[in-house]
């Protein structure tokens, strides 16, 4: 693990290892359950017929990439740890030249340990992904770069009664970009909770929130003061879980002083239509920024290899966020599919920030033709509207690929992948195609 300068102070960098170094340095219980670990090693080779993304009416340039690359899963759930991580390595040898080499790197950690039972956890989470450098431009190589979120702090809990009990969350999060460092600073948070339980399916509680951003260039007139208050009710059935937050936010720009608050809804509602089928709907109005926004779940299972991403904003400014979210999942012996409909509206308090709209939708699907060969579709079509600019972008992106497993370990797969922009501003529309060849070894 290393942590280096950044910013215009010498304030710590952290990076994802500091998870695990936490975990090591804290002292374990006796009875340690073995971290169960899946891998997955390999190389890939793509073509891609415009690696630049090129505008359209521009001549694009062809690129061949070869990529060797790793993939891990960890998981551990004993009584007094619990850790769930995913992370990939990746190379990317550019041999045209086009580019400069480089790695990338992902990774999404969770660990929580209980130092006393039912009174004290410590929690540690860290979120390390690929962004754009210019939310405006096309996500190309020349695009693109590391953000790593950490978030870690304590959870004191008490017990007043065989149904009431109460919860204080005290948070730290440290935001670094490697080119925007206008995102990098820190977050600071304490949240309370008082938990009723009005039966064995369902509670009822009342949480009070606090968060103080304070980003680390001088003078920044983007640090904001956020206080959140809402009740909370969650219900678990057994085809039904509901999980619904209301009440009010208020916030507060350090800088210039301006404040602006807002009903603070949080609701999301999982029906199980079968065994194998799944029908979500979720919906919030709140103040955020990217910061948090990074550290979300995401609600598409994530694809090992070949996987394409979809990009967050990287934006230190708080937001007023308004969306709506439809997930619909099914899993078959042979078919597996998911369906995210979506529309997202974002306003933010900084003036000089454009404001957007979006809405789309996204498609994944794999079946089985053969015992040891699957099909598999992917495709992601969503509209930007940026409104201060008077820019609007279509875009979308889909794939379609075949994965042979020739033997327990050994798995062979071929994708296309196209990728289009339909933009009314001059020089931003593109398409592009690749197709994209990889050999792995899964343990």
């Amino acid at each position: 693990m290393s942590c280096a300068s950044v910013g215009p102070g010498p304030r710590p960098r952290c990076r994802p290892a500091l998870v695990l170094a936490l975990l090591a340095c804290l002292p374990l219980p006796r009875q340690a359950q073995a971290v169960d670990v899946d891998y997955e090693i390999g190389v890939a080779v793509k073509r891609q017929d415009n690696i630049a993304l090129t505008a359209s009416g521009r001549d694009p340039v062809s690129e061949t990439v070869v990529s060797p690359r790793a993939y891990f899963e960890a998981t551990q759930d004993g009584p007094r740890i619990r850790f769930k991580a995913q992370g990939a390595l990746e190379y990317y040898d550019y041999l045209d030249d086009t580019f400069s080499d480089e790695t990338r790197a992902r990774f999404n950690g969770q660990l929580d340990i209980t130092a006393i039972p039912d009174r004290l956890d410590f929690v540690f989470r860290d979120y390390l992904s690929q962004q754009p450098v210019d939310r405006l431009a096309a996500y190309a190589p020349d695009n693109t770069q590391q953000i790593n979120v950490f978030v870690a702090g304590p959870t004191l809990k008490a017990r007043f009664g065989p149904a009431m009990r109460g919860q204080l969350d005290l948070r730290y999060a440290d935001n670094h970009a490697e080119e925007t460092e206008s995102f990098n600073g820190n977050r600071y948070s304490i949240a309370g909770r008082l938990v009723r339980d009005l039966d064995p399916n369902r509670e009822l509680s009342l949480n009070l929130a606090v968060v103080e951003a304070d980003f680390d260039q001088a003078g920044d007139r983007r640090d904001y003061r956020r206080e959140d208050g809402f009740l909370n009710l969650t219900s678990r059935h057994a085809h039904l879980d509901t999980d619904i937050d209301l009440g009010h936010s208020r916030v507060e720009l350090d800088g210039s002083g301006r404040k602006d608050s807002t009903l603070l809804l949080r609701a999301s509602v999982d029906w199980n239509l079968s065994a194998r089928s799944l029908l979500g709907i979720s919906a919030r109005q709140q103040f955020t920024d990217s910061g948090e926004d990074m550290t979300r779940p995401l609600e598409l299972e994530q694809i090992r290899f070949n996987d394409f991403n979809v990009p967050y904003l990287v934006e230190p400014s708080v937001f007023k966020e308004r969306q709506v979210r439809v997930r619909y999942r099914y899993r078959g012996e042979r078919l597996t599919l998911q369906a995210v409909p979506y529309g997202r509206r974002v306003r933010y308090l900084d003036s000089t920030l454009e404001d957007e709209n979006r809405r789309g939708i996204i498609v994944s699907a794999s079946y089985r033709l053969r015992p040891r060969l699957t099909a598999s579709f992917y495709a992601l079509r969503e509209n930007r509207e940026f409104v201060d600019i008077d820019r609007e972008d279509r875009d979308l992106t889909y794939s379609v690929g075949l994965a042979n497993r020739f033997t327990r370990h050994w798995t062979g797969r071929i994708d296309f992948l196209h990728q289009e922009r339909d933009s009314n501003i001059a020089r931003r529309s593109f398409d592009s195609n690749s197709v994209l060849v990889s050999v792995s070894y899964r343990r």
